[in-house]
């Protein structure tokens, strides 16, 4: 066999450069709604196994309905409007997406609360479930929040506002269908609860099913305080925790708001963060953070990289927290209108960092979301001097944020983060931020990702020699939870599409060689990786025994070589083969017979003998090479004087 580089006459390869990536890249706004009416970006959730949806109002006959684009395998599919049959405009939207492509949404409907769920296998989305109506009593919800446990297990906290005042309520699903506790969650029932921006309820679930629902009130000293209280599928606990501090470094509270929770896939664990008012020498906000163990809070931490006394206050805090407690909270400077961003790790938050680099002269509406030991901070850019606005998202993957990119695009108009800047990420950090560009009666809904390239793919066929002139080459699916990947074999230099298939077996017999291949696996986005480098070895070719030459003399020492190589033309000497590794010879005469076993599978072996005595011998051999391939010959020695 010759060892030798062939180029392979397949049609169907084509010659292309292959630029792996390490890490994952951003990809600006895709127009994924361009309908006219659009009018808020609501919410957008993505499950861990990549599925998801972006929840948005859209006006259609001068009122605002709910449309939800859903993410399969990392593409948008086309706008679905979700409260078909329904007259009332919809608003304060929210949407959570589970494993498998199911959603969930619940949304505002002229003051009722209606929920509807769809599977991925649905043909369209039910119709809307009625959950809470009471207009007839005069009362509407309003500041709605939604989530589900990774298992799907839905809860609604809500505020009902009207004769008697405001009340937070949870709806959660008994029996298979929603139904709202009896009881309220707020401490004191004449009080105003959950009323307002500073006051909106929040809920979290965990991954048993039970959930926490935080929220805002005014209490008897005419100041909002923070609560917080557990939900199970049995209805609401009788415990109530209240997350606003007396005071904090000595400076007395002037109340508190925006609260915002998220919880562990173990229950007894989670954070809130929120926003407290505290008197120092005037009123100066800060946003602190409590957490969740077992059935009370921890001590507060101040989580906005501020001190007292303060220059400046911090205000609208974000939480982002994956199931194992890994995560960060945002908060923007109120003067200066800075993004800080802390992570937190083993339970504890590292000191608070800049996340935006420069200037911005209007509200950033910043979003954080976590994935792993990663999170991911979006916000809206305001240059002034007549510039447009802009989309922004840095990745902290350390305490140290890294660069920063420009994800909405410039040629589809300012951005409008006023009416809606939502993220989500996967398990694996895939991450979507939604937003709507464009000037009022122009604008388009965009949808940027971050996406990680695809895993590696790994060759599972082994690299040493084999005498099948049709080897099938076989690799490991690259993980990719958006969408399965494309594979490209690069053999000999040559590429070869494969599509999703994850193996190769050639059309035509290779010649005998040494093959250099990998595999490339393309994402949709044309992010590729590459396995390690690997030979494929090729020997169909039987070892070649080379007869003991005459004349032959009794008493002279002969060489029977044995040779694994290829035949060669005329004037080229052989390339090696495969290697010999057994040969068993009978010379004939009597003596006994020669086992030979070499590991190091030489390319020739020469196997001396003397013959004593004059006669005609009968020799056999039998050779293997590290291929498999056998020869066998028997041939007769003629031995003289």
């Amino acid at each position: 066999m010759r060892l030798r580089l062939i180029a392979l006459p397949l049609a169907a390869a084509s010659l292309f450069a292959v630029v792996p990536s390490a890490q994952a890249a951003y990809f600006p706004g895709q127009v994924i709604d361009a309908a006219p009416g659009l009018s808020a970006v609501q919410k957008a959730d993505v499950a861990p196994d990549g599925s998801g949806a972006v929840a948005y109002l859209r006006n259609v006959g001068g009122v605002d309905h709910l449309f939800v684009v859903r993410l399969v395998n990392g593409g948008f599919l086309p706008p679905e409007r979700v409260d078909s049959g329904v007259a009332e405009a919809a608003s304060d939207a929210q949407i959570v997406a589970v494993d498998g492509g199911r959603l969930i949404v619940a949304w505002n409907a002229g003051g009722r609360l209606l929920v509807s769920a769809r599977a991925a296998s649905d043909a369209g989305w039910p119709a809307p479930a009625p959950v809470y109506d009471e207009r007839a009593g005069g009362r509407r919800v309003s500041n709605l929040s939604l989530d589900a446990s990774i298992f799907g297990v839905p809860y609604v906290a809500f505020t009902t506002t009207g004769a008697g005042g405001a009340d937070v309520r949870c709806a959660r699903v008994v029996g298979g269908r929603w139904t709202v506790d009896p009881e309220r969650l707020d401490v004191n029932p004449a009080a105003a609860a959950g009323d307002g921006a500073a006051k909106h309820p929040d809920v979290a679930a965990a991954a048993d099913g039970t959930a926490l629902a935080v929220w805002g009130e005014t209490a008897v000293d005419g100041r909002v305080h923070l609560f917080a209280r557990r939900l199970t599928r049995r209805g609401v606990a009788s415990t109530v925790r209240e997350l606003s501090v007396a005071s904090l470094n000595g400076r007395p509270s002037l109340g508190a708001g925006s609260p915002d929770a998220a919880m562990e896939f173990d229950s007894s664990y989670g954070w809130v963060a929120f926003r407290q008012t505290f008197n120092d020498g005037g009123p100066r906000s800060r946003v602190l953070a409590r957490r969740l163990v077992a059935s009370d809070f921890g001590a507060p931490v101040a989580v906005d990289g501020l001190g007292f006394p303060a220059a400046q206050g911090a205000m609208t805090p974000r939480l982002a927290i994956d199931g194992l407690g890994r995560g960060i909270v945002t908060s923007v400077r109120e003067a200066s209108l800075q993004t800080v961003g802390a992570i937190v790790r083993n339970d504890a938050f590292r000191l608070p960092v800049r996340i935006d680099s420069l200037a911005n002269t209007g509200a950033s509406f910043a979003v954080p979301t976590a994935f792993g030991s990663r999170a991911l901070v979006a916000w809206q850019r305001a240059p002034g001097a007549g510039r447009p606005s802009e989309i922004r998202a840095r990745r902290l993957a350390t305490d140290s944020p890294e660069p920063e990119a420009v994800i909405s695009r410039p040629e589809l108009g300012p951005s409008a983060a006023s009416l809606g800047l939502v993220d989500a990420s996967d398990r694996a950090g895939d991450t979507v931020i939604a937003f709507l560009q464009g000037a009022a009666g122009a604008r388009r809904l965009v949808a940027a990702v971050e996406d990680r390239p695809p895993g590696t793919p790994a060759v599972t066929t082994h690299s040493g020699w084999q005498n099948n002139p049709r080897p099938k080459i076989k690799w490991t699916p690259a993980s990719d939870l958006w969408g399965s990947p494309t594979y490209r074999l690069n053999l000999a230099g040559l590429d070869i599409d494969r599509g999703t298939s994850t193996f190769f077996r050639p059309g035509a017999d290779l010649p005998d060689g040494v093959y250099l291949y990998r595999v490339i696996a393309t994402d949709r986005r044309g992010q590729a990786r590459e396995s390690h480098d690997r030979n494929l070895r090729v020997d169909t070719t039987e070892p070649t025994i080379f007869r003991i030459a005459p004349p032959v003399q009794a008493g002279q020492q002969v060489l029977l070589s044995l040779v694994d190589a290829a035949p060669a033309p005329p004037g080229v000497f052989p390339g090696p083969g495969s290697g010999i590794v057994l040969a068993r010879i009978s010379f004939g005469d009597g003596s006994p017979s020669v086992v030979t076993r070499r590991r190091s599978a030489p390319v020739r072996i020469d196997i001396p003998h003397v013959y004593e005595r004059r006669g005609r011998f009968k020799a056999s051999v039998r050779v293997a090479d590290k291929a498999g391939n056998f020869a066998r010959q028997r041939f007769v020695v003629k031995v003289g004087k």
